[in-house]
């Protein structure tokens, strides 16, 4: 069976290529605020994550669901002490908090989920948590300037788009 994601993988797993162009010319000049306005909406989005992963981890018998939420709890905590590094300089407080407002009624969602429809709530949650983060990367990874952000950006799309299609998959069973 063809997987439909990996060639659009493909064209976005060329980090390279994207760092070395000039994007100013479209119209998104690579910024330090750029960037620190990533970073801080990322931190609050994967601190969402860790949450959700962390409330299904309390009550899931599902064996790939607790697997899943215990590689998202793992990846995002270690990307998000990897930010933190990266914003070392300073927060863009106003990002963080968007994304923090965002991000409550999919953890409200799951809080209110019981039993095996927490699982599937969790998977469904996950699906749109995911393409959110793929598309905050995909805009990091035309504007950046920076070789960390960009190899960070290029991970995140790398891993939540593979997730996706698992989670698809899953769901549509």
């Amino acid at each position: 069976m063809t997987v439909p994601i990996r060639p659009v993988l493909a064209l976005l797993l060329c980090g390279s290529a994207l760092a070395q162009t000039d994007h100013s010319a479209h119209g998104a000049a690579p910024t330090p605020s750029s960037d620190r306005t990533f970073l801080s909406g990322m931190v609050a989005h994967h601190i969402a994550a860790v949450q959700m992963s962390k409330l299904v981890l309390a009550t899931t018998k599902n064996p790939q669901v607790k697997g899943w939420a215990q590689t998202i709890l793992k990846a995002q905590e270690q990307e998000i002490r990897q930010m933190n590094t990266l914003l070392a300089g300073g927060r863009d407080t106003a990002a963080a908090a968007r994304m923090t407002a965002e991000m409550a009624p999919m953890l409200g969602r799951l809080k209110a989920a019981a039993g095996v429809s927490r699982d599937r709530v969790f998977v469904q949650g996950m699906v749109g948590h995911h393409a959110s983060a793929v598309t905050m990367a995909t805009g990091a990874l035309t504007t950046s300037r920076s070789p960390a952000v960009l190899k960070l950006a290029r991970d995140i799309v790398r891993a939540q788009a593979q997730e996706i299609y698992d989670f698809q998959l899953y769901l549509n069973r």
